[in-house]
């Protein structure tokens, strides 16, 4: 099944990471944070098994990865558990996923010979997860220190989980893309080597990437 799927991995990934990005305009509120959120994640850590269905150990790995956050998963929906502990241990097992998956992606496009849309798509693919990666540097960040966002307050203030990745998520896209509206501005010295650090790796992967495939494209066009 994963074999003749993996001719479609970077579309079939992709669109696992609109639902991560974009289901929360579909979805109420309370429904997206209490299920769909979550859920969108790891149906992008199946996808991703696909992904990386031709390195035998990486898959395994990944697999057993799959296993833990689904554990995770469960017990967000336990009082039993301190809800903030279960977030840093999954922002941690996802950063690790997506740091690994995003190298990969850009490998496999880097190794591609003949640019068509799937490579485009892949290009595409390893954008977002950047993004995503950023997103949890920037949790592990607020984790740190509630105060390193000014529009996350301290927990006095009582946010939610949820607003507060909602946030973070926005914050790092916005970063990456360089459009910057200074709607939310990082404030600690950690938060800001963080976010140039999203800023930076934006722009190397447009400037490397992007230039790699559209010359491999251009020799194809004069072959």
């Amino acid at each position: 099944m994963i074999k003749r799927l993996y001719p479609y991995r970077f579309e079939i990934f992709l669109f696992s990471q609109m639902i991560i990005i974009f289901n929360s305009i579909v979805f109420p509120g309370d429904i997206f944070a209490g299920w769909i959120g979550p859920l969108s994640f790891q149906i992008n850590f199946v996808s991703a098994l696909i992904l990386l269905s031709k390195k035998k150990k990486l898959m395994g790995f990944f697999g057993f990865m799959v296993i833990i956050t689904t554990f995770l998963l469960g017990t967000t929906f336990s009082p039993k558990f301190n809800q903030s502990t279960i977030w840093i241990m999954r922002t941690f097992v996802y950063l690790i996923f997506y740091f690994f998956v995003t190298t990969e992606i850009i490998q496999q496009v880097w190794k591609i010979k003949n640019v068509n849309s799937k490579a485009i798509l892949g290009m595409i693919a390893g954008y977002i997860s950047l993004g995503l990666v950023g997103f949890f540097f920037l949790s592990f960040v607020y984790a740190i220190d509630h105060e390193s966002f000014s529009t996350l307050s301290s927990p006095s203030d009582n946010l939610s989980l949820d607003y507060v990745q909602d946030k973070l998520l926005y914050f790092s896209f916005i970063t990456l893309l360089t459009i910057g509206y200074g709607d939310m501005v990082p404030l600690t010295p950690i938060a800001q080597k963080t976010t140039i650090f999203i800023g930076l790796s934006g722009q190397m992967y447009l400037t490397i990437i992007t230039a790699i495939v559209v010359g491999k494209f251009l020799n194809k066009k004069k072959d």
